[in-house]
């Protein structure tokens, strides 16, 4: 391999570490807090009807169970 060459492929792998990392994570950062708020505000928790035994035990077909207060209000804090 020349020294020509080298630093050609060098040169290319520098640009993608120094260039286009970071700018992948500048995109995927604000998206991730987005994601972060609304997993904040669904509510995560269900009763099953029947125990969870289908046919009638699906996810659809269940209640949710809310957030206790001082939990959205502790996991809000931390989001600001």
């Amino acid at each position: 391999m020349s020294l020509h060459l080298f630093i050609l492929i060098c040169c290319r792998y520098w640009w993608f570490a120094s260039t286009a990392i970071p700018l992948l994570a500048a995109t995927i950062g604000p998206l991730a807090n987005v994601l972060s708020i609304a997993a904040i505000v669904s509510k995560w928790r269900v009763t099953l009807p029947n125990e969870g035994q289908l046919p009638e035990g699906t996810d659809s077909a269940g209640v949710d169970i809310p957030d206790p207060k001082w939990y959205v209000d502790c996991t809000s804090c931390f989001r600001i």
